[in-house]
């Protein structure tokens, strides 16, 4: 590789990480939800806290990482919250968060996907999900859901009395600003 080469490759990438460094999200506007149904009451929820931890934006791609502290769960039900952050579903004592990991956003026809990996218990899975993109000179945002098996990710409570649904919708929309 030529030297002039090298440097427009460094000027380049310095650029991106310069770019990239330049957004951080807007808590305000953006959300983890998520909605599962079981026999007795079907559950709509949130996580409260949750961030991302690196976002990269150039012309022809967009990544990132979202980590999202599980014991911030809230379903309006602390009983509930309680026993969610336990070993049975989220083991928050081992498991402090989940990750979504961005490997990269793109366009198809008119539509929008994201390659996910998302990792829940230490459990990572893949994932392609349509997801929403607005963008402008200052801000970036995508929305969208994602359908979670439970029982690929290790949560495999069941009782009788309630059955839980094995699938749990997580909505999101995350906003970045510069």
């Amino acid at each position: 590789m030529t030297m002039k080469k090298t440097l427009v490759l460094v000027l380049y990438l310095f650029a991106s990480t310069v770019f990239a460094a330049n957004y951080k999200m807007v808590r305000s506007k953006s959300y983890v939800n998520f909605f599962i149904k079981s026999m007795v009451s079907n559950v709509n929820g949130k996580f409260k806290s949750f961030q991302v931890t690196e976002f990269n934006k150039n012309k022809d791609s967009v990544s990132g990482k979202l980590v999202v502290d599980v014991s911030s769960i809230d379903t309006q039900n602390a009983k509930r919250d309680k026993h969610l952050r336990q070993r049975d579903f989220f083991y928050v004592e081992k498991y402090p968060n989940a990750i979504i990991q961005v490997k990269k956003v793109y366009e198809l026809g008119s539509q929008h996907y994201a390659d996910l990996s998302i990792t829940i218990r230490g459990i990572t899975r893949s994932k392609k999900v349509e997801v929403r993109i607005k963008e402008g000179k200052d801000f970036y945002q995508a929305s969208g859901k994602v359908i979670i098996n439970r029982k690929k990710f290790g949560v495999t409570y069941g009782v009788l009395y309630n059955p839980i649904s094995d699938h749990a919708t997580v909505s999101f929309k995350i906003n970045m600003a510069k």
